[in-house]
C-alpha cells in the first residue's frame, strides 16, 4: 500500500490521467471537426445535384429528339431539291450536247 500512496507514483498515475483527458478532448474535438467537414460536403453535394438537374431541365442546352428529327427531316427535303436540281441540269446539258 505504500507503494500506491507514494507521491512519486501519483504523480506518474495523474500525469497519465491528465494526458488521456487531453487526449480525449482532443480526439472529441477532431470528431466534431470531421462531422462539420460531412455536413459542408453533403451540403455541397445536393447543391451540385440541384445546378446539374437544373442544367438537365435546360432544353436549349441538349439533345431535343422532337428538334433532331425537325432538323434531318428539313435535311432530307433540302437534299431532295437538290438532286432535282441536279437531274434538270443534267437534262440542260445533255440537250446542248446534243444541239451541237
Amino acid at each position: 500500500m505504500e507503494a500506491i500512496a507514494h507521491p512519486g507514483f501519483l504523480l506518474t498515475v495523474a500525469g497519465i490521467v491528465v494526458t488521456l483527458v487531453a487526449w480525449f478532448i482532443r480526439l472529441e474535438s477532431k470528431v466534431n471537426d470531421h462531422g462539420k467537414e460531412i455536413s459542408r460536403v453533403e451540403q455541397s453535394c445536393e447543391d451540385t445535384w440541384k445546378e446539374f438537374d437544373y442544367h438537365r431541365s435546360r432544353p436549349e442546352i441538349h439533345f431535343d429528339q422532337r428538334l433532331a428529327s425537325e432538323v434531318e427531316r428539313r435535311q432530307g427535303e433540302r437534299m431532295g431539291r437538290i438532286e432535282s436540281d441536279v437531274k434538270e441540269i443534267k437534262e440542260i446539258v445533255k440537250g446542248i450536247a446534243k444541239k451541237d
